[in-house]
Protein backbone atom coordinates (compact mmCIF):
# COMPACT_ATOMS: atom_id res chain seq x y z
CA UNK A 1 0.00 0.00 0.00
CA UNK A 2 1.32 3.45 -0.98
CA UNK A 3 1.70 6.05 1.83
CA UNK A 4 -0.96 8.76 1.99
CA UNK A 5 1.27 11.77 0.85
CA UNK A 6 1.99 10.16 -1.99
CA UNK A 7 -1.05 9.24 -2.67
CA UNK A 8 -2.33 12.49 -2.06
CA UNK A 9 0.57 14.05 -5.13
CA UNK A 10 -0.60 11.28 -7.23
CA UNK A 11 -4.51 11.72 -6.81
CA UNK A 12 -4.03 15.34 -7.99
CA UNK A 13 -1.86 13.81 -11.18
CA UNK A 14 -4.45 11.68 -12.11
CA UNK A 15 -6.56 14.63 -11.79
CA UNK A 16 -4.49 16.12 -14.40
CA UNK A 17 -4.90 13.77 -16.43
CA UNK A 18 -8.04 12.69 -15.95
CA UNK A 19 -8.63 16.47 -17.50
CA UNK A 20 -6.51 16.39 -20.49
CA UNK A 21 -7.88 13.22 -21.48
CA UNK A 22 -11.09 14.75 -21.67
CA UNK A 23 -9.73 17.33 -23.87
CA UNK A 24 -8.41 14.85 -26.37
CA UNK A 25 -10.96 12.62 -25.73
CA UNK A 26 -13.15 12.90 -29.63
CA UNK A 27 -9.63 13.23 -31.80
CA UNK A 28 -7.71 10.40 -30.10
CA UNK A 29 -10.86 7.57 -29.82
CA UNK A 30 -11.57 7.65 -33.14
CA UNK A 31 -8.14 8.35 -34.74
CA UNK A 32 -7.56 4.66 -36.26
CA UNK A 33 -3.33 5.55 -36.88
CA UNK A 34 -3.67 6.71 -32.60
CA UNK A 35 -2.18 2.79 -31.80
CA UNK A 36 0.99 3.28 -33.71
CA UNK A 37 2.33 5.51 -30.97
CA UNK A 38 4.40 3.54 -27.82
CA UNK A 39 1.06 2.77 -25.46
CA UNK A 40 -1.84 4.29 -27.46
CA UNK A 41 -3.67 1.60 -27.53
CA UNK A 42 -3.74 1.60 -23.59
CA UNK A 43 -5.03 5.63 -23.52
CA UNK A 44 -7.29 5.01 -26.22
CA UNK A 45 -8.85 2.36 -23.88
CA UNK A 46 -8.58 4.77 -20.96
CA UNK A 47 -10.79 7.74 -22.88
CA UNK A 48 -13.24 4.41 -24.04
CA UNK A 49 -13.49 3.45 -19.85
CA UNK A 50 -13.94 7.44 -18.94
CA UNK A 51 -16.42 8.43 -21.28
CA UNK A 52 -19.28 6.92 -18.71
CA UNK A 53 -17.44 6.37 -15.52
CA UNK A 54 -18.38 8.81 -13.14
CA UNK A 55 -15.29 8.35 -11.12
CA UNK A 56 -12.72 7.05 -13.79
CA UNK A 57 -10.00 8.71 -10.81
CA UNK A 58 -10.42 6.02 -8.68
CA UNK A 59 -10.08 3.22 -11.42
CA UNK A 60 -6.84 4.68 -12.52
CA UNK A 61 -5.50 5.36 -8.60
CA UNK A 62 -6.36 1.34 -8.22
CA UNK A 63 -4.24 0.05 -11.26
CA UNK A 64 -1.63 2.46 -9.99
CA UNK A 65 -1.35 0.50 -6.47
CA UNK A 66 -2.77 3.57 -4.60
CA UNK A 67 -6.12 1.60 -4.19
CA UNK A 68 -6.61 -2.10 -3.17
CA UNK A 69 -9.80 -2.13 -4.11
CA UNK A 70 -12.50 0.24 -5.60
CA UNK A 71 -15.87 0.24 -7.35
CA UNK A 72 -16.55 2.27 -10.75
CA UNK A 73 -20.02 3.69 -11.12
CA UNK A 74 -20.70 3.45 -14.69
CA UNK A 75 -23.58 6.78 -15.80
CA UNK A 76 -24.64 6.47 -12.06
CA UNK A 77 -26.75 2.87 -13.11
CA UNK A 78 -23.73 -0.11 -12.75
CA UNK A 79 -21.12 -0.37 -10.42
CA UNK A 80 -18.21 -2.75 -11.10
CA UNK A 81 -15.91 -4.22 -8.38
CA UNK A 82 -12.23 -4.46 -8.53
CA UNK A 83 -9.79 -6.19 -5.99
CA UNK A 84 -6.23 -7.10 -6.31
CA UNK A 85 -6.70 -10.30 -8.01
CA UNK A 86 -8.01 -8.09 -10.97
CA UNK A 87 -5.01 -5.86 -11.11
CA UNK A 88 -2.51 -8.93 -11.55
CA UNK A 89 -4.13 -9.32 -14.76
CA UNK A 90 -6.15 -6.52 -15.46
CA UNK A 91 -6.59 -7.62 -18.96
CA UNK A 92 -8.13 -11.28 -18.36
CA UNK A 93 -10.28 -9.99 -15.30
CA UNK A 94 -13.93 -10.57 -15.78
CA UNK A 95 -14.59 -7.37 -13.70
CA UNK A 96 -12.20 -5.42 -16.42
CA UNK A 97 -14.40 -7.17 -19.58
CA UNK A 98 -17.25 -5.94 -17.61
CA UNK A 99 -16.15 -2.62 -17.35
CA UNK A 100 -15.28 -2.33 -20.84
CA UNK A 101 -18.46 -4.18 -22.08
CA UNK A 102 -21.09 -1.20 -20.65
CA UNK A 103 -18.94 1.47 -21.52
CA UNK A 104 -19.16 -0.28 -24.99
CA UNK A 105 -22.96 -0.84 -24.55
CA UNK A 106 -23.78 3.08 -23.62
CA UNK A 107 -21.23 4.06 -26.58
CA UNK A 108 -23.69 2.12 -29.06
CA UNK A 109 -26.58 3.18 -26.99
CA UNK A 110 -25.72 6.70 -27.89
CA UNK A 111 -25.24 6.01 -31.33
CA UNK A 112 -28.67 4.70 -31.62
CA UNK A 113 -27.23 0.69 -32.04
CA UNK A 114 -28.09 -0.91 -28.74
CA UNK A 115 -31.11 -0.38 -26.57
CA UNK A 116 -31.82 -2.52 -22.90
CA UNK A 117 -35.09 -3.96 -22.99
CA UNK A 118 -36.12 -6.18 -20.50
CA UNK A 119 -32.79 -7.53 -19.03
CA UNK A 120 -31.95 -7.99 -22.84
CA UNK A 121 -29.71 -6.08 -25.08
CA UNK A 122 -31.34 -4.95 -28.63
CA UNK A 123 -28.86 -4.29 -31.12
CA UNK A 124 -30.04 -3.05 -34.10
CA UNK A 125 -27.52 -2.66 -37.64
CA UNK A 126 -28.62 -1.75 -41.27
CA UNK A 127 -31.57 -5.14 -41.58
CA UNK A 128 -30.08 -7.36 -38.62
CA UNK A 129 -31.47 -7.11 -35.02
CA UNK A 130 -29.31 -9.06 -32.47
CA UNK A 131 -30.51 -10.09 -28.84
CA UNK A 132 -27.96 -10.64 -25.67
CA UNK A 133 -28.75 -11.56 -22.27
CA UNK A 134 -27.31 -9.03 -20.35
CA UNK A 135 -25.95 -11.30 -18.09
CA UNK A 136 -23.45 -12.53 -20.68
CA UNK A 137 -22.50 -8.81 -21.88
CA UNK A 138 -18.99 -9.71 -20.66
CA UNK A 139 -18.29 -11.79 -23.28
CA UNK A 140 -18.94 -9.25 -26.05
CA UNK A 141 -16.82 -6.24 -24.73
CA UNK A 142 -14.28 -6.87 -28.16
CA UNK A 143 -17.62 -6.88 -30.19
CA UNK A 144 -18.79 -4.18 -28.91
CA UNK A 145 -15.03 -1.95 -28.86
CA UNK A 146 -14.73 -3.46 -32.69
CA UNK A 147 -18.94 -1.93 -33.27
CA UNK A 148 -17.80 1.38 -32.05
CA UNK A 149 -14.61 1.85 -33.76
CA UNK A 150 -16.06 0.24 -37.40
CA UNK A 151 -19.16 2.14 -36.96
CA UNK A 152 -19.91 2.68 -41.19
CA UNK A 153 -17.34 1.03 -42.55
CA UNK A 154 -19.18 -2.46 -41.56
CA UNK A 155 -22.55 -3.31 -43.02
CA UNK A 156 -24.77 -5.81 -40.95
CA UNK A 157 -25.95 -8.35 -44.23
CA UNK A 158 -27.75 -10.95 -41.85
CA UNK A 159 -27.97 -13.04 -38.83
CA UNK A 160 -28.88 -16.94 -39.02
CA UNK A 161 -28.47 -19.32 -35.85
CA UNK A 162 -26.12 -16.72 -34.27
CA UNK A 163 -24.11 -16.15 -37.03
CA UNK A 164 -23.74 -12.51 -38.48
CA UNK A 165 -22.53 -12.63 -41.85
CA UNK A 166 -20.68 -8.89 -42.79
CA UNK A 167 -19.04 -6.82 -45.04
CA UNK A 168 -16.63 -4.38 -45.58
CA UNK A 169 -14.48 -2.64 -48.23
CA UNK A 170 -10.66 -3.54 -48.37
CA UNK A 171 -8.88 -0.47 -47.33
CA UNK A 172 -6.53 -0.14 -50.09
CA UNK A 173 -8.62 -1.69 -53.31
CA UNK A 174 -12.12 0.62 -53.38
CA UNK A 175 -15.27 -1.43 -54.15
CA UNK A 176 -12.91 -4.66 -53.58
CA UNK A 177 -15.47 -6.24 -50.98
CA UNK A 178 -14.69 -8.62 -48.26
CA UNK A 179 -17.30 -10.72 -46.32
CA UNK A 180 -17.03 -12.77 -43.49
CA UNK A 181 -19.29 -14.42 -41.04
CA UNK A 182 -18.84 -14.38 -37.25
CA UNK A 183 -19.91 -16.80 -35.04
CA UNK A 184 -20.91 -15.23 -31.72
CA UNK A 185 -21.42 -17.53 -29.89
CA UNK A 186 -17.77 -19.23 -30.19
CA UNK A 187 -15.54 -15.92 -31.78
CA UNK A 188 -17.48 -12.71 -31.00
CA UNK A 189 -14.11 -11.09 -30.98
CA UNK A 190 -13.53 -11.49 -34.40
CA UNK A 191 -15.50 -8.20 -35.17
CA UNK A 192 -12.89 -6.56 -33.13
CA UNK A 193 -9.99 -8.41 -35.11
CA UNK A 194 -11.72 -7.24 -38.04
CA UNK A 195 -10.98 -3.57 -36.95
CA UNK A 196 -7.61 -4.66 -35.74
CA UNK A 197 -5.92 -6.40 -38.98
CA UNK A 198 -7.56 -4.72 -42.05
CA UNK A 199 -7.72 -0.88 -40.89
CA UNK A 200 -4.98 -0.81 -37.76
CA UNK A 201 -2.68 -3.54 -39.99
CA UNK A 202 -0.41 -4.31 -37.44
CA UNK A 203 1.24 -7.04 -39.54
CA UNK A 204 1.69 -4.53 -42.53
CA UNK A 205 5.50 -4.89 -42.46
CA UNK A 206 6.28 -5.18 -46.30
CA UNK A 207 4.79 -5.20 -49.56
CA UNK A 208 3.33 -8.61 -49.66
CA UNK A 209 2.89 -8.71 -53.65
CA UNK A 210 4.29 -12.13 -55.02
CA UNK A 211 5.52 -13.56 -51.82
CA UNK A 212 4.47 -16.33 -49.45
CA UNK A 213 3.52 -15.74 -45.72
CA UNK A 214 3.11 -18.46 -43.00
CA UNK A 215 0.27 -16.95 -40.20
CA UNK A 216 0.77 -18.79 -36.93
CA UNK A 217 -2.63 -18.15 -35.36
CA UNK A 218 -4.59 -17.69 -38.13
CA UNK A 219 -7.70 -17.59 -36.28
CA UNK A 220 -11.02 -17.43 -37.98
CA UNK A 221 -9.45 -16.15 -41.41
CA UNK A 222 -9.16 -12.29 -40.85
CA UNK A 223 -5.39 -12.05 -41.85
CA UNK A 224 -5.41 -15.07 -43.97
CA UNK A 225 -7.77 -12.75 -46.20
CA UNK A 226 -5.81 -10.03 -45.54
CA UNK A 227 -2.62 -11.08 -46.77
CA UNK A 228 -4.19 -12.78 -49.95
CA UNK A 229 -6.00 -9.27 -50.91
CA UNK A 230 -2.96 -7.43 -50.24
CA UNK A 231 -1.04 -9.70 -53.12
CA UNK A 232 0.95 -12.55 -51.03
CA UNK A 233 1.07 -15.05 -53.95
CA UNK A 234 0.55 -18.12 -51.10
CA UNK A 235 -0.61 -18.51 -47.59
CA UNK A 236 -0.82 -21.55 -45.20
CA UNK A 237 -2.50 -20.87 -42.13
CA UNK A 238 -1.89 -22.62 -38.59
CA UNK A 239 -4.22 -22.76 -35.25
CA UNK A 240 -5.13 -24.99 -32.65
CA UNK A 241 -8.62 -24.35 -32.38
CA UNK A 242 -11.16 -26.58 -34.87
CA UNK A 243 -13.51 -23.78 -34.48
CA UNK A 244 -11.29 -21.19 -35.62
CA UNK A 245 -10.12 -23.25 -38.53
CA UNK A 246 -13.60 -24.23 -39.51
CA UNK A 247 -14.42 -20.83 -39.54
CA UNK A 248 -11.51 -19.70 -41.79
CA UNK A 249 -12.13 -22.41 -44.30
CA UNK A 250 -16.13 -20.49 -44.77
CA UNK A 251 -14.50 -17.15 -44.27
CA UNK A 252 -12.18 -17.80 -47.58
CA UNK A 253 -14.46 -19.63 -49.62
CA UNK A 254 -17.06 -16.64 -49.22
CA UNK A 255 -14.10 -14.19 -50.68
CA UNK A 256 -12.81 -17.12 -53.32
CA UNK A 257 -9.67 -17.30 -51.98
CA UNK A 258 -7.78 -20.30 -51.07
CA UNK A 259 -5.18 -21.09 -48.73
CA UNK A 260 -3.79 -24.10 -46.62
CA UNK A 261 -5.02 -24.59 -43.31
CA UNK A 262 -3.91 -26.59 -40.76
CA UNK A 263 -5.17 -27.37 -36.79
CA UNK A 264 -2.13 -28.40 -35.11
CA UNK A 265 1.12 -26.28 -34.06
CA UNK A 266 3.46 -24.95 -36.20
CA UNK A 267 6.79 -26.72 -36.23
CA UNK A 268 10.41 -26.49 -37.40
CA UNK A 269 9.60 -28.18 -40.05
CA UNK A 270 7.03 -26.15 -41.63
CA UNK A 271 9.42 -23.68 -41.97
CA UNK A 272 12.34 -25.40 -43.74
CA UNK A 273 10.18 -27.06 -46.01
CA UNK A 274 8.20 -24.62 -47.49
CA UNK A 275 10.99 -21.47 -46.69
CA UNK A 276 7.90 -18.70 -47.09
CA UNK A 277 8.84 -15.22 -47.04
CA UNK A 278 7.00 -13.37 -44.13
CA UNK A 279 6.53 -15.39 -40.72
CA UNK A 280 3.41 -13.86 -38.65
CA UNK A 281 2.86 -14.97 -35.46
CA UNK A 282 0.09 -14.14 -33.16
CA UNK A 283 -0.52 -17.09 -30.91
CA UNK A 284 -0.62 -15.49 -27.33
CA UNK A 285 2.34 -16.24 -26.06
CA UNK A 286 4.17 -19.54 -28.20
CA UNK A 287 6.23 -16.42 -29.95
CA UNK A 288 8.80 -16.61 -27.57
CA UNK A 289 9.21 -20.98 -28.25
CA UNK A 290 9.07 -20.21 -32.09
CA UNK A 291 12.05 -17.36 -32.02
CA UNK A 292 14.15 -18.51 -29.70
CA UNK A 293 14.40 -21.83 -30.96
CA UNK A 294 12.82 -22.18 -34.38
CA UNK A 295 15.55 -21.56 -37.72
CA UNK A 296 14.93 -17.97 -38.43
CA UNK A 297 15.22 -18.35 -42.81
CA UNK A 298 12.07 -16.23 -43.78
CA UNK A 299 12.70 -12.32 -45.04
CA UNK A 300 10.70 -10.42 -42.30
CA UNK A 301 8.69 -11.32 -39.05
CA UNK A 302 5.22 -9.78 -37.73
CA UNK A 303 4.51 -11.25 -34.41
CA UNK A 304 2.52 -9.75 -31.22
CA UNK A 305 4.43 -10.03 -28.37
CA UNK A 306 2.53 -11.05 -24.57
CA UNK A 307 5.43 -10.79 -22.59
CA UNK A 308 8.67 -7.65 -22.03
CA UNK A 309 10.27 -8.75 -25.36
CA UNK A 310 13.81 -7.99 -25.21
CA UNK A 311 15.53 -11.34 -25.25
CA UNK A 312 13.62 -12.05 -28.36
CA UNK A 313 14.42 -8.89 -29.88
CA UNK A 314 18.10 -9.56 -28.93
CA UNK A 315 17.61 -13.25 -30.38
CA UNK A 316 16.48 -11.81 -33.73
CA UNK A 317 19.30 -9.02 -34.07
CA UNK A 318 21.65 -12.03 -33.70
CA UNK A 319 20.07 -13.89 -36.52
CA UNK A 320 20.53 -10.59 -38.50
CA UNK A 321 17.12 -8.94 -38.36
CA UNK A 322 16.41 -5.58 -37.69
CA UNK A 323 13.64 -4.01 -36.15
CA UNK A 324 11.40 -2.01 -38.52
CA UNK A 325 8.42 -0.96 -36.45
CA UNK A 326 7.68 -1.18 -32.76
CA UNK A 327 4.47 -0.26 -31.07
CA UNK A 328 3.19 -1.22 -27.27
CA UNK A 329 0.12 -1.58 -26.71
CA UNK A 330 0.36 -1.55 -22.92
CA UNK A 331 3.71 -2.38 -20.78
CA UNK A 332 3.99 -5.56 -21.35
CA UNK A 333 1.87 -6.02 -25.14
CA UNK A 334 3.00 -4.63 -28.26
CA UNK A 335 3.80 -5.61 -32.16
CA UNK A 336 7.00 -5.89 -33.40
CA UNK A 337 8.41 -6.57 -37.56
CA UNK A 338 11.89 -7.28 -38.14
CA UNK A 339 13.48 -7.32 -41.39
CA UNK A 340 16.51 -9.74 -42.58
CA UNK A 341 19.68 -8.12 -43.59
CA UNK A 342 20.25 -8.99 -46.88
CA UNK A 343 24.10 -10.01 -47.24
Amino acid sequence: MLFSPYKQNLKKRIEKISYLLSGIERKILMNEKFWKIPLGRFIQKLIFLKRYSDNFEDFLMFLLGAKDNTQISIKKKEKIFFNPEDRKNILQSESFRLYKAISGFFWLEEMGICLLKNDKIILKKDKVELEIEKDKIKDFDFFFEGLTLLGEKVRFLSLKDKVILLSFEFPHKKKDEVKMRINLETNPDTLYNIYEIFFEEPYRCCDFSGLSVLDVGCGTGDSLIYFLKSGAEKVRGFDISKNAIHSAYENLKLNNLSAELFCREITPSDILSEKPDVLKIDCEGCEKEIISKYPLTVKYIAFEFHSFPAKMFLKLIRNKFVPSFISFYYPSLGIAHFKKIIQ
